[in-house]
């Protein structure tokens, strides 16, 4: 005589459990995953302004520099304060470039 194959009863706190597996797997891979993808993307984006912040602000300083030690001009005429002076005008004209360029207001085409 063959035996039938009986199903098994299905134990529903195993379902449960299951269920809850899954549903928490699902909420890392669509919430955790991309929290580092945009953690990772942030801090390269933070990386690279604080580099081009030390940059302009070397940069400046050696603009400054040179106005200073490289010409006469402004110890001759007793103007001191003016590469101080050109030298915070640059920056903010950069400054206003950037911030039109990349700053708010800007939309997509």
């Amino acid at each position: 005589m063959v035996k039938e194959a009986k199903p098994k009863a299905k134990n529903p706190s195993g379902d449960a459990r299951e269920l809850v597996d899954l549903v928490i797997a699902y909420a890392k891979q669509e919430t955790l995953d991309p929290l580092k993808g945009l953690l990772k993307n942030a801090g390269f984006g933070l990386g690279g302004a604080l580099l081009l912040g030390f940059g302009g602000i070397f940069c400046s300083i050696g603009a400054l520099r040179a106005m200073q030690s490289e010409t006469d001009f402004f110890e001759r005429h007793n103007l001191t304060w003016l590469p101080y002076f050109l030298t915070v005008v640059i920056l903010l004209l950069l400054s206003a470039i950037g911030w039109a360029g990349l700053g708010p207001g800007k939309k997509d085409k």
